[in-house]
């Protein structure tokens, strides 16, 4: 499946230091496609961890990291039933799993 041409302006945005405009950007998109921003948020911030550890920035990349984590439990925290709960809360203890060496 090709990524949707906001997603790759997202990710342009990113890479030149600009993540607070991907950020919006991200927002903006799912909101007009009427889902939830924190997972995608949390992708946007997990993939740049993993480049800004390539590049040797490690308080970057913990950061982003950070950052990455709290919007994949946000999205967690969404659930409508205690089911959805389990299956989001798994899925985040996995992300996280991803980034625990960067923190």
């Amino acid at each position: 499946m090709a990524e949707p041409d906001w997603w790759k302006q997202a990710l342009a945005l990113e890479k030149e230091d600009r993540i607070e405009e991907a950020e919006k950007l991200v927002g903006l998109k799912m909101a007009a496609l009427g889902g939830p921003s924190d997972w995608q948020i949390a992708e946007l911030y997990r993939l740049r961890a993993f480049r800004l550890s390539d590049f040797g920035n490690e308080a970057g990349a913990r950061e982003a990291a950070k950052k990455a984590i709290a919007n994949a439990r946000s999205y967690a925290s969404g659930a409508t039933s205690g089911g959805e709960g389990t299956a989001r809360s798994t899925e985040v203890e996995e992300f996280a799993g991803q980034l625990r060496h960067l923190l």
